[in-house]
């Protein structure tokens, strides 16, 4: 028996797009696509459009089995594909067509890049197609799809080098301003975002941009939705050294500070969480902005405002809460220098703190006002900050999380 006689089973199986069998049904045919006989039998009955077809369906096993089939089918026969006009097709797919088509076909054409770069190049440079993507950057109705469709694709080393030469940062820099990777129409922004900002050299172009600056105009904005968004961009950035190092300067703190007086609770967590990156970077360094941080915050404990107060307690307890040095010798060296305190030592000393502690064990009067926190939260947050630099209680608490990692829409009344 032939290997190309059990084709027309394996296809039969494949056919269905079962999220198992026909992946199980496409390992087998690219065991034997060695076989020219294998080969023939789906070029001459135009059975390669099935695996095509396998890269539009919802289920991410089917798409992933069709690229895996035209890879494989590639390795041997990379010239069949191109006489077939199925990399055209590919290529085609991820410049115009719909969200599906486009997936898969992305997908397709990077792991065809690896085993025949030289086929995929010409066809990308010949439909334009990274030029195509980097123009629908300004069209915001495409944006988000070019985008997450360009760095997804610059995982191949010729399409990086075209879509940084064709200014695609500078387009990028236009959506943060504009606010278009805060998404629309259940399209996740910010994970495009992400996306975006994993490519290094299309991050560093965009931080050689205006981005950084852009950003901090937007934290100085008094609409508060326009301050997270500046907030939330800023804190995917500063998940890489180099998104730290750019925004690692006296002028953004300030703005990270006004952030806490805000009673959104969403907004305060991102500013938060941006704070405890930026005091953990650098702080062991004369040019530490930890003192700015630290006396930026303690200089905010004497304020009665709900919202303010909640802010500040919760910031200076989790930064308390950071175990910032190694060893205890290399804690009593900073120290002896001066470059920096610890938190907790720094708020048990300070004046305000012991004001706020006994108005807190006698009677606290606070300003919660309509939007901001409730009474109860306010009073739990100094009562955590309390315990938390004047019994040693190092432990996070247990709520932390939605301070260092929230993804939540910006409502007052979203729970802190």
């Amino acid at each position: 028996m032939l290997a190309a006689d059990i084709v027309p089973s394996l296809l039969k199986l494949v056919k269905p797009y079962d999220d198992f069998v026909a992946p199980a049904a496409v390992d087998v045919l690219c065991m034997l696509l060695s076989e020219v006989s294998v080969r023939l039998a789906l070029t001459e009955n135009g059975k390669v459009s099935l695996f095509m077809d396998m890269l539009v369906k919802p289920s991410d096993e089917v798409r992933h089995a069709g690229a895996k089939a035209l890879t494989a089918f590639a390795r041997h026969d990379a010239k069949m594909l191109m006489q077939g006009g199925y990399i055209k097709k590919l290529v085609k797919d991820v410049q115009y067509s719909r969200a599906d088509h486009r997936a898969g076909a992305i997908l397709a054409l990077v792991a065809l890049d690896a085993e025949v770069p030289a086929p995929v190049c010409e066809a990308l440079e010949e439909a334009g197609t990274i030029n195509a993507l980097v123009t629908q950057l300004g069209n915001k109705s495409r944006a988000l799809a070019a985008a997450s469709a360009l760095a997804q694709l610059m995982t191949i080393d010729h399409v990086k080098k075209t879509a940084i030469e064709s200014h695609a940062a500078a387009y990028i820099c236009k959506m943060l301003r504009r606010r278009w990777f805060d998404g629309n129409d259940n399209e996740d922004g910010i994970g495009v975002l992400q996306r975006v900002l994993s490519i290094a050299p299309l991050r560093a172009a965009i931080l050689k941009e205006s981005s950084v600056d852009l950003i901090l105009d937007m934290l100085k904005e008094e609409n508060s939705d326009v301050v997270y968004a500046g907030l939330q961009y800023m804190r995917e950035i500063i998940k890489h050294d180099d998104g730290r190092k750019a925004f690692y300067r006296p002028p953004t703190i300030d703005p990270l500070l006004n952030a806490l007086r805000c009673p959104q609770k969403p907004l305060q967590r991102c500013s938060i969480a941006i704070l405890q990156k930026l005091y953990n970077y650098k702080r062991s360094t004369v040019e530490s902005l930890c003192p700015r941080i630290l006396n930026g915050l303690l200089s905010m404990i004497k304020c009665r405002r709900g919202s303010e107060l909640l802010g500040t307690t919760t910031a200076l307890r989790v930064l308390s809460s950071d175990g910032w040095c190694s060893s205890f010798l290399s804690m009593r060296r900073l120290l002896m220098s001066g470059v920096i305190e610890t938190v907790r030592s720094a708020v048990v000393m300070h004046r305000d703190f012991w004001d706020l502690s006994h108005a807190y064990y006698n009677r606290l009067m606070v300003n919660c006002g309509k939007k901001g926190p409730n009474f109860r939260e306010v009073y739990q947050a100094i009562g955590g900050l309390i315990t938390c630099v004047q019994e040693g209680i190092s432990q996070r608490h247990q709520d932390d999380s939605q301070w260092l990692e929230p993804q939540t829409p910006l409502e007052p009344t979203a729970v802190f």
